[in-house]
């Protein structure tokens, strides 16, 4: 159980250096896509903090023209991660409201439609999970602030 401030201040992370999107994937003609949850932050010891919480990993990203600090970036990519973090800091936060929707949203359509040409659906059904799941990278993109091509 997360306490009630660990889940209040996550969400003000996530409000301010978060990001909730989903991307798209191909493989040998089947398409698919894929959650991402993600706070970047300068601070090595915020990340390590999220970490101990709720798990995850973390990259780092240097500037190229060296007058910026690091960037460590923690990042969630299951379903199950995200659905559990998202559940916890939903009540907490304010500007991400949407995105959080958005994603419980993706999460609650469930597994991949195929797994490298393993049909776990028929072909009708994965067709409307797969456009259920195009629908929200869409929204997603809306929100932040991505124009359509």
């Amino acid at each position: 159980m997360i306490d009630i401030s660990v889940a209040a201040y996550t969400a003000g992370l996530l409000d301010g250096e978060g990001h909730l999107g989903v991307r798209p994937w191909s493989k040998n003609g089947y398409h698919n896509f894929f959650p991402n949850v993600a706070i970047s932050n300068t601070n090595l010891e915020v990340i390590e903090w999220l970490i101990s919480h709720f798990g995850g990993h973390y990259g780092i990203w240097d500037n190229k023209t060296h007058q910026q600090k690091r960037i460590y970036k923690w990042y969630i990519n299951s379903l199950d991660a995200i659905k559990t973090f998202l559940e916890v800091v939903q009540p907490f936060v304010i500007i991400k409201r949407e995105h959080v929707e958005a994603m419980l949203a993706y999460v609650r359509i469930g597994n991949s439609a195929f797994v490298l040409g393993n049909p776990i659906y028929d072909k009708e059904e994965a067709d409307i999970l797969l456009a259920a799941r195009e629908d929200i990278y869409w929204w997603l993109k809306d929100l932040n602030g991505r124009v359509r091509q």
